[in-house]
């Protein structure tokens, strides 16, 4: 039997009872086009609209959900009052037999209490109302039979699967201040990890376990990469000299090897995504 429940954010009760049911015998979704070309996620690879990331092995994860892992019906679930339902942060649509689990977030300002004309079988003006919509296609959804999760979005499941954004974050103060330190960084004009933003911070991290991969032949190799493409990146005996967000934005395109020329040679370029194939 297909059913729904909702994660409720409240303070009382414990973290098991936070999941309660609001309908059942009610299919929300179906399976969506191109799962089966879905790309493995990876913070380097952007997707197109009609594309979707995949997790494999999901239950293995430690943010997977327990309600994902356990063998459960809508008989284990109470019922939601409807006097608790501001505070719903998101659905699960449990369906195929208890295989395939649908997510949507459910934002606060989804939650208030608006006027409404429904339309039915006749107009119906409604003052004090709040209502859900139910999108065409889910944030998350996953295939327990495969143990797949698939989404589109990383950052609109985080509150959600909590902890997963660790897959795609950004460098700490910290780790940003150690990555500056290297020994092939130089700062000047008063720059330092104060200074540098959040789109930089995500490339440090990126950059970061990129280096961590590097024998110290590949990462010369790099290095003389990054000096053919950014002429404009000054670089005194075998140190770059970053002294703004843009230096240090090339800096970290170069070590992820961001950089191409096009086949004609006419134009050198920067991807901002990669997709890795074997030929």
């Amino acid at each position: 039997m297909d059913y729904v429940i909702a994660k409720v954010n409240k303070n009382e009760g414990k973290r098991s009872d936070k999941h309660k049911l609001i309908l059942t015998d009610k299919t929300l979704y179906s399976i969506p086009d191109a799962l089966d070309s879905a790309v493995e996620y990876n913070a380097e690879t952007l997707i197109e609209n009609c594309e979707w990331y995949k997790l494999t092995e999901f239950s293995t994860k430690t943010y997977c959900l327990p309600i994902l892992t356990n063998d459960r019906d809508s008989t284990f679930y109470s019922a939601l009052p409807i006097a608790d339902s501001g505070c719903i942060s998101y659905l699960c649509s449990c369906q195929n037999n208890g295989t395939h689990f649908y997510f949507q977030r459910i934002p606060k300002s989804h939650l208030a209490t608006k006027k409404y004309i429904c339309i039915g079988d006749s107009f119906e003006y409604k003052n004090n109302s709040k209502n859900i919509t139910i999108n065409e296609i889910p944030d998350a959804l996953y295939d327990k039979t495969n143990d797949i999760l698939y989404f589109k979005k990383l950052e609109t499941i985080t509150s959600i699967f909590k902890g997963i954004d660790d897959l795609y974050r950004e460098a700490t103060e910290q780790e940003t201040e150690a990555f500056l330190a290297n020994d092939f960084i130089s700062l000047i004009d008063d720059f330092n990890a104060q200074k540098v933003k959040k789109a930089n911070r995500k490339r440090i991290a990126l950059a970061m376990n990129t280096l961590a991969n590097f024998d110290p032949t590949q990462k010369e190799v790099v290095f003389d990469y990054i000096v053919d493409y950014c002429p404009q990146l000054s670089m005194q005996a075998r140190t770059f000299i970053i002294a703004s967000e843009a230096d240090l934005e090339l800096l970290s395109y170069g070590i992820l090897q961001r950089f191409y020329t096009t086949a004609d040679g006419r134009e050198k370029r920067i991807a901002n995504s990669i997709k890795s194939f074997n030929s």
